[in-house]
């Protein structure tokens, strides 16, 4: 082996030994919604909520003082958690009106939204995504329905 070799093996080790190692640990999955039930929301709420949070484990020496020199472990969201809402917005005539948000990474803010409208003199039963809704009675301040799928 040669002494840059060495050398190199050497600076990576000292390196990695503050280095924190991560893992991941478990994802969990939720939704606000339960098939086939008669659910209620009133205008600016979330009807629809559904994501998962993928969680990953750190183990390393995080915000330690120098008097502690153990490694110890902790929990983070991961960067592929992922979430959306579907928020009612209310009722003009026949035509329903959403606002669909996607939340990737920082769940806190919205990394897509779209306005959507559906005129219910077509149908009751409206499609987006992989959802399927049926809507028992809508208002301008609330609306009643059942995911009939998702």
């Amino acid at each position: 082996m040669t002494m840059t070799k060495l050398i190199i093996i050497i600076l990576c080790l000292s390196v990695s030994y503050q280095c924190t190692y991560l893992k991941t640990t478990r994802t969990a999955h939720s939704k606000s919604y339960t098939i086939n039930v008669d659910e209620q929301s009133t205008t600016g709420v979330p009807m629809i909520t559904s994501g998962h949070t993928t969680y990953g484990t750190a183990t390393g020496k995080h915000e330690l003082t120098e008097e502690q020199d153990n490694w110890k472990s902790y929990e983070y969201e991961t960067a592929n958690s992922y979430r959306e809402e579907l928020v009612y917005k209310g009722r003009s005539g026949n035509t329903i009106n959403f606002l669909y948000k996607k939340y990737k990474k920082v769940l806190s803010h919205p990394s897509s939204s779209e306005d959507l409208a559906f005129n219910l003199e077509s149908s009751d039963t409206i499609e987006f995504n992989n959802y399927r809704i049926k809507i028992l009675n809508a208002t301008k301040d609330y609306i009643r329905f059942r995911v009939i799928s998702d």
